[in-house]
């Protein structure tokens, strides 16, 4: 439960810093945003395709 609690207050601060900034810097962040989820979904791409060739490979 501390942890959830904890994990929430984070989110919370990172909103209201988010919600206060001003515009230009409101923009940085969503673009930083949209890389970083590009990256993430390359990278779970990769790893699932490296799952796979492990999966194949012990197979036989």
């Amino acid at each position: 439960m501390f942890r959830a609690r904890a994990f929430v207050t984070i989110l919370l601060l990172i909103f209201a810093i988010y919600a206060f900034s001003p515009p230009e810097r409101k923009k940085r962040w969503i673009d930083k945003l949209r890389e970083l989820s590009k990256s993430l979904v390359v990278s779970l791409v990769i790893y699932w395709i490296y799952m796979l060739v492990i999966y194949f490979l012990r197979q036989g």
